[in-house]
């Protein structure tokens, strides 16, 4: 009794040990048959609508409009927005919000202070 429980646990253990090789991700890509056409001066023409996958939520420290998007070397030689799948570095600024609002938002914050009454004789700490 005691060897066919002592072979059983070791059988056990030994199924458990076992480790199938982890499966490879199959790769995110749809293939579409692509067919031509001729344009009314003889060329050839493809046409095709290209859609992201995913998209990507961007969130600023404070409200405002995109003015610059960070531009990275383009395959072609020349230069293109940031886009999704390219590395970027830490430190990197990869957006710049437009900056008519907050130099309105520090002006108003600067007449505020200002207007702002003071104690007799003492002056504000900004001025210490």
């Amino acid at each position: 009794m005691r060897t066919s429980t002592v072979l059983l646990a070791s059988v056990c253990v030994l199924a458990g040990c076992h480790q199938q090789p982890p499966t490879k991700p199959r790769p995110a890509v749809r293939v579409e048959v692509v067919t031509s056409g001729l344009s009314a001066g003889g060329k050839v023409v493809y046409s095709a609508v290209a859609e992201p996958k995913t998209t990507t939520t961007l969130a600023f420290r404070g409200p405002g409009y995109v003015e610059r998007i960070l531009m990275v070397p383009s395959g072609t030689g020349g230069s293109r927005e940031l886009g999704e799948g390219d590395r970027v570095r830490r430190g990197n600024v990869l957006a710049n919000l437009r900056e008519a609002e907050y130099r309105d938002q520090v002006d108003q914050a600067i007449g505020e202070v200002a207007a702002a009454p003071r104690p007799e004789g003492r002056c504000p700490p900004c001025c210490s």
